[in-house]
């Protein structure tokens, strides 16, 4: 089937967060350990349960983990011939809301890659924090694993954690920020309400607890119902960790203790690879696009307060001149022509006591503005160029939107559909809908008015997510494909590591020269940099674009996999991978693991929402 992609890709093997089950000794496991599977029955269980009984469990030297699903259920990871019973963590009162039963393994648990399995790593993972020690990276938090992280972009009192656990058989990573917080603040105005999310980039705002043993409290709405986390052994050192030391720090430790019945291993499955040309480099097709932009834009700059601004803004003059055929400088902004506005933040405008220059700006006529920060004066050389590709960039967006025409369109008719949910008044969820129709040379039309959208083929499949997220599909003739992001993830192959670092060493260079983009640019150490189709329990999935941080740990860029789900018998449209490729995906933006004209529709809907943030 990967042979319709084209000849231009690659062969080669990547490794996938896909655990290998094969070789777990379930007979030899069960008789070293039992694991024990607590239930409440309550309609309502208290709201910080897994903190109560983590606090009592974590007292019982017979219990080597914990893992807690759903704040209503547990799975206790028990030595064997030291059982337990409810008396020895709960009440009499108490017992009469539970459920405690045995969790039985059997080797028939194998063949299906069971939730069973799951629940079996992921308490061995946790039970890990016990015995590093304070000198690891691993700490036990609710029952979890989380691997500490020191970054450079980190503030005072607060740490980068990552979450491990197993599920549907993928070793999962959860990126969260710890950082304490003042009681005062959260009943201050214009103060953010802190509160318990999940997902990348956000926070697990906490402040320590006055009780006994190392506790903290959630900052979380209700305020009157904070949450409480059990923290053990949270020691954070002074060091930098790569995503290699770290998942090699964890994989070891995990197959020395583990090794006689489990182990930490991952699948490895075929891909085809193409290196996909970087934003940087202005090449043939852009100077194409750049031609077609037109002969004058309008640049407006917020009066300069320094030299060193002053000079910063002349020189993104300069760099916008060589790309575009003229530029000029005007002291009013354009109401009937696209306009690039250099804007400072708000923090800037406030410590000079001036109103915000979007403030002043027409709502009608902001929607024609490419705007950006004025550029900060500590800026390093080549950062400006970036930003005035950034401005190209969407400044293409922005013309073709407004004269309802993509300047080069190498595809058939297409269809693209956006659905998307996002956090509206009072918590409630807000949809969103959005249709692009794109003819044959290019032309399209683009609506959100729900009457213009079909129901059955599109809008449906919004109602179906009870989340804030969103919903991709492209229509090519008479199939429909699915886009949306995956578990699966790439994971670090030590190998290509390894001898990465004995190359660079016989070259006379140091290991931590190679811990660079470099390494990345060469394909020698990661195995996912540029484009990677793949084909995973007979889905077509494919991974975009490198780690920034070369084989430094950010955990901000982690590279994703995105899945190409056949709708109703559709067949696989591949043109949706040409279409990753084209000129408007290439900015330093995740926005290119989706086709180019999901970029259009969001700013369709910004447009027309004005004050609304939409993400993908």
């Amino acid at each position: 089937m990967l042979s319709k992609v084209g000849e231009e890709y690659h062969d080669r093997q990547m490794l996938i967060n896909e655990l290998v089950y094969d070789d777990v000794d379930i007979e030899c496991f069960n008789k070293e350990y039992d694991i024990y599977e607590l239930q409440c029955i309550k309609e309502k269980p208290w709201i910080n349960f897994d903190a109560q009984l983590f606090d009592r469990l974590d007292d019982l030297n017979a219990v080597e983990s914990v893992s807690f699903l759903g704040g209503s259920k547990a799975y206790i990871l028990m030595k064997k011939f030291q059982p337990i019973t409810m008396n020895d963590f709960l009440t009499n009162e108490e017992q009469v809301d539970y459920q405690f039963n045995t969790f039985e393994l059997n080797e028939l648990d194998k063949q299906y890659k069971p939730v069973k399995l799951d629940i079996m790593y992921t308490l061995l993972l946790n039970a890990l924090s016990k015995y590093q020690g304070e000198h690891e990276t691993y700490s036990n938090v609710k029952g979890h694993l989380y691997l500490e992280v020191l970054t450079d972009e980190e503030k005072n009192g607060q740490h980068i954690l990552m979450e491990i656990s197993v599920k549907n058989g993928l070793l999962n990573r959860k990126q969260w920020s710890l950082c304490e917080y003042d009681d005062n603040a959260l009943w201050q105005k214009n103060k953010p309400k802190y509160t318990l999310k999940e997902g990348p980039g956000t926070a697990m705002l906490v402040k320590k607890y006055k009780g006994e043993g190392k506790a903290y409290v959630i900052g979380a709405p209700p305020y009157n119902s904070r949450t409480i986390i059990l923290v053990d052994q949270l020691v954070l050192k002074d060091k930098k960790h790569t995503k290699v030391e770290m998942y090699e720090k964890l994989t070891k430790s995990f197959n020395n203790r583990y090794s006689k019945f489990a182990k930490l291993d991952f699948q490895c499955h075929n891909v085809k690879t193409k290196e996909i040309e970087k934003f940087g480099k202005v090449k043939s097709k852009k100077k194409d696009i750049i031609e077609k932009l037109g002969k004058v834009y309008y640049v407006h700059f917020e009066e300069a307060q320094t030299e060193n601004e002053i000079n910063n803004e002349k020189e993104l003059i300069k760099q916008l001149k060589t790309l575009c055929p003229v530029v000029k400088e005007v002291k009013h902004i354009k109401k009937d022509a696209l306009n690039i506005v250099v804007i400072h933040n708000s923090e800037y405008y406030q410590q000079r006591g001036q109103t915000d220059r979007k403030l002043k700006i027409n709502k009608n006529i902001i929607t024609q503005c490419i705007t950006c920060e004025s550029l900060d004066c500590s800026l390093k050389e080549g950062k400006i160029h970036n930003l005035a590709l950034h401005l190209l960039n969407e400044l293409c967006v922005k013309k073709e939107l407004y004269q309802r025409k993509i300047e080069r369109w190498n595809y058939d008719a297409m269809e693209f559909y956006l659905g998307m949910k996002t956090k509206g008044d009072k918590n409630k969820n807000e949809e969103y809908h959005c249709l692009m129709k794109i003819a044959k040379d290019g032309s399209f039309t683009i609506t959100s008015t729900i009457e213009d959208i079909d129901k059955n083929h599109y809008r449906k499949y919004l109602n179906e997510i009870n989340y804030q997220g969103n919903v991709c599909i492209v229509k090519h003739g008479e199939d429909y494909n699915r886009i949306y992001h995956t578990d699966y993830s790439p994971m670090i192959d030590y190998q290509a590591v390894e001898d990465l670092e004995k190359q660079s060493k016989e070259k006379g260079n140091t290991v931590s020269r190679i811990k660079s983009k470099v390494a990345v640019r060469d394909g020698l150490a990661y195995p996912y940099y540029g484009k990677s189709v793949m084909v995973i329990d007979n889905q077509l999935h494919y991974c975009v674009g490198e780690s920034d941080g070369g084989l430094m740990y950010d955990v901000k860029t982690m590279c994703n996999i995105y899945r190409l789900e056949q709708m109703d018998g559709s067949n696989i449209i591949y043109d949706i991978l040409d279409l990753l490729e084209d000129i408007h995906v290439r900015c330093n933006s995740i926005a290119g693991v989706r086709p180019f004209p999901f970029k259009y529709m969001l700013e369709y809907l910004r447009i027309n929402h004005v004050g609304k943030s939409f993400i993908l």
